[in-house]
């Protein structure tokens, strides 16, 4: 009778203390605790509920979407676990997999590998030697593991894992010292925002390089079409100079795709595989492409310019020179314009950039100039005319 209460309570998630007591003589001895623990008389059960945090099943939800397992190691009863388990989702289908500390001390660890590969797996009543094997045995199946714990006995496995992560609130300094990290507000939607912001700060960052690599490729494709198509160089060697301010106006709109916000799918997206870089082929191939874009269309616009003073290919001049200047000044041009154009292309490797709001990163528009900007800087040319006119006036007037 007690024994089924206490799995009904289980059952729906309660912990379960169960109550007793014995009189004891008053004799002046010391006792054992085989002594005292014997010969009790039962007084009850207290059922105690600890309810999930809000929103916990939805964090849950997204790891999963992001390709992160979620397994359950607690040495609560395998009932109370899996009734917690199903609560907060990391149990969704019947065809979950639930072993307690006892079955887990007889598996073999090939059997104990083919129970790793079921996607939902509880384990309950574990120990914490138990609790190291298993993160060992997720390693040499070439996972990356995360652990979190807060008692002394998880130090072993916070240790092992390639990122332990203990609970700021209620853990021990045991488990602190053993962690990698402190989770402050000992939430498991903290670590999944967390991987969210990882994600985003490291798409950011690819982000950055492309841009930065996609404006020196577009440079570039002048210089091999000086030489390939023995055309007038794009470039004046005084405008190697105007690359410094180039560069300079590039440092803010790139500094803005780094503080953009993670993408609404970066959620969906599977983790990147082990040892993945920043700069890889794929980037630098993307930068070349886009580059060549820019290159083109400031060239064509540049040929155009020369071909009104006369000029035609296979000339390596142009006859007037301020027409020259000119073709190279709108290839200089050009290449910043085009810049601009690919600044609102790389806020996203899939999204369309119609489809993001470019208030969504206050920064973009910071790092650009605004059409205020422009209407104050074309202001300027007015004003000095008509103070020039002014004094003029009051010179021819003297």
């Amino acid at each position: 009778m007690v024994q089924h209460q206490i799995d009904d309570f289980a059952a729906e998630g309660f912990r379960v203390l169960a109550m007793a007591m014995q009189t004891l003589p008053n004799e002046p001895k010391e006792f054992t605790s085989e002594e005292i623990e014997s010969n009790l008389r039962f007084l009850g059960l207290a059922a105690l509920f600890d309810p999930p945090r809000p929103m916990i099943e939805a964090a849950v939800s997204e790891a999963r979407s992001a390709g992160i397992r979620v397994i359950m190691m607690t040495g609560d009863h395998e009932l109370t676990a899996e009734a917690i388990a199903k609560r907060i989702g990391i149990i969704t289908s019947p065809e979950h997999v639930l072993v307690s500390g006892y079955e887990l001390s007889r598996l073999s660890d090939s059997k104990l590998q083919e129970i790793l590969k079921k996607p939902e797996i509880v384990f309950a009543r574990t120990t914490p030697e138990q609790k190291l094997r298993i993160v060992k045995a997720l390693k040499s199946k070439g996972e990356t593991v995360a652990v979190t714990g807060d008692g002394v006995n998880d130090a072993p496995a916070l240790m092992e894992a390639e990122v332990g992560i203990a609970m700021g609130i209620g853990g021990t300094d045991v488990a602190r010292e053993s962690a990698d990290m402190v989770l402050l507000d000992s939430n498991f939607i903290s670590m999944v925002e967390g991987v969210k912001l990882g994600r985003g700060m490291f798409d950011n960052l690819r982000k950055f390089v492309y841009y930065v690599f996609t404006h020196n490729w577009a440079e570039l494709m002048t210089f091999v079409a000086f030489v390939l198509l023995q055309v007038p160089l794009p470039l004046l060697v005084v405008q190697v100079l105007l690359v410094a301010i180039d560069l300079g106006m590039d440092v803010l709109p790139s500094l803005a795709l780094v503080m953009e916000p993670p993408e609404p799918n970066v959620m969906r997206k599977p983790p990147r595989r082990a040892g993945s870089r920043l700069i890889d082929p794929a980037i630098l191939v993307k930068a070349l492409y886009v580059g060549i874009v820019i290159s083109i269309g400031a060239l064509f616009w540049a040929f155009r310019t020369w071909k009104s003073a006369g000029w035609s290919f296979g000339q390596i001049t142009v006859n007037d020179p301020q027409i020259y200047a000119r073709g190279t000044a709108i290839v200089m041009a050009g290449i910043i314009t085009g810049q601009l154009g690919n600044l609102f292309s790389a806020r996203s490797s899939s999204e369309s950039a119609f489809r993001m709001s470019p208030l969504r990163n206050k920064w973009l528009l910071i790092g650009i100039l605004s059409l205020t900007d422009w209407v104050f800087l074309y202001s300027i040319a007015p004003l000095v005319l008509l103070v020039e006119e002014l004094r003029k006036v009051v010179r021819r007037r003297l």
